[in-house]
């Protein structure tokens, strides 16, 4: 295990290194307006994505064979390309209302290459998972230093000539159409085998593992929009700059933990999922990564809450010490979610998915009420620490569902 997370991280490390040593140059050629369409852009398209394959690409993993895997993955590909579908339709029809709801006026047509984006995105998490299943998990860490360096590289280049806010959502577009290319390129020999053999049971596989889209893709929709609510608000409540500091923010406040948090992830569910299949507890194990995950968020949560502001005015220019000053705020919810997060595919592995779509609709209702009593024009600051609040709570909560659902495994 110790290998595979290192692998993992070292791939997400080098694209965190990459990321950051372009981010200094970036913020003195964009404007915070420009990241806030960015981050709108970015957003939106997160949403989205959870839910785009019918959670049926988490499935892969813990199938109980090959031919199953691939019918899985060959799922995901075919809902994934239909509700694409679907949603450029509903994305042109709405472009214009939603633009003047956001505040986001400079986002333009771009709401509509969202979806394609998506599938993108649905390419990329299917081909990771199948790589997971192999344990090839060189080939996750490779497609994501590929983004990583394309992404720097044109946004670089279009901050050089000046193109603003559309510069930097090319560059989103070209790294991650590139990550998904190369990991279709790496996983294909399995969509070949699944093109040859027998694909009457496709159906018969989707109906064998119904849960997966009965409550963890209707949960994901749930979370993901949850998880959006923050960004979409403050675009619509208190203007352009204030998630442009936001979305810097963000990004630097959840980049330490990043680094380890997806190769954790995707490493635990495989782990839990051989203690459930050979009939083994896996509490001992997630207490463990409980606590070393506690250790690691500890240190950027002190290094934030007490410099942050100093360290984002040095770095990235005297114009960013509002986002310091916003990440500050928000460190300690970041470190809590980031521990559940990173920890909450333990549901998925234990059966126990009714029960993390509970948490998931309880937590949306919650955002979405605080975020609905707040007034236009409220200042931000005091947005973000009732929010960071209300949030470490909801993350705490979900810790305690996991723990249950590791000690009360399900058959899936």
């Amino acid at each position: 295990m110790i290998r595979s997370i290192t692998i993992l991280a070292s791939g997400v490390g080098l694209a965190q290194v990459i990321t950051f040593a372009a981010l200094p140059a970036l913020t003195r050629l964009f404007e915070p307006s420009d990241f806030a369409v960015l981050t709108v852009f970015v957003t939106t398209v997160s949403a989205a994505l959870p839910f785009i394959c019918g959670k049926y690409e988490t499935a892969i993993v813990v199938a109980q064979s090959e031919h199953e895997a691939r019918d899985l993955a060959a799922l995901c590909i075919l809902i994934s390309g239909a509700l694409s579908i679907v949603l450029t339709l509903v994305a042109v029809a709405f472009e214009q209302p939603v633009n003047d709801w956001l505040g986001c006026p400079q986002l333009g047509g771009w709401l509509a290459v969202a979806p394609f984006l998506v599938w993108l995105g649905a390419v990329t998490a299917v081909c990771a998972h199948l790589a997971n299943r192999r344990t090839a998990f060189g080939w996750i860490a490779s497609s994501t230093v590929l983004q990583a360096i394309s992404a720097a590289l044109v946004s670089l280049l279009m901050g050089l000539f000046g193109i603003g806010a559309v510069g930097l959502l090319v560059a989103n577009l070209v790294s991650v159409a590139l990550g998904a290319g190369l990991l279709a390129t790496l996983t294909r020999a399995d969509f070949v085998q699944w093109c040859q053999m027998r694909r009457g049971t496709l159906w018969s596989t989707a109906y064998r593992y119904r849960d997966f889209p009965t409550y963890n893709a209707s949960s994901s929709i749930v979370n993901a929009v949850g998880l959006a609510l923050p960004v979409f608000f403050l675009s619509h409540l208190c203007g352009s700059d204030t998630i442009g500091f936001f979305g810097l923010a963000m990004r630097v406040g959840w980049a330490p933990l990043a680094l380890l948090s997806n190769a954790v992830s995707q490493v635990h569910l495989n782990r839990v999922s051989e203690f459930v299949r050979s009939g083994q507890s896996a509490l001992l194990y997630l207490m463990r990564s409980l606590a070393a995950l506690t250790g690691i968020a500890l240190i950027p949560t002190v290094l934030m809450v007490g410099w942050g502001p100093v360290l984002f005015s040095k770095i990235f220019g005297s114009d960013w010490q509002v986002a310091g000053e916003y990440v500050a705020i928000m460190m300690p919810s970041i470190a809590i979610q980031f521990i559940a997060s990173t920890l909450s595919s333990t549901c998925c592995a234990t059966g126990n998915n009714r029960l993390a779509f509970v948490w998931k609709v309880l937590a949306f209702l919650v955002t979405i009420s605080f975020f609905l009593s707040i007034a236009t024009g409220c200042d931000p600051q005091e947005i973000l620490h009732r929010f960071a609040v209300i949030n470490s709570c909801l993350y705490l909560l979900y810790l305690a569902v996991i723990i249950y659902a590791v000690r009360n495994p399900r058959p899936l």
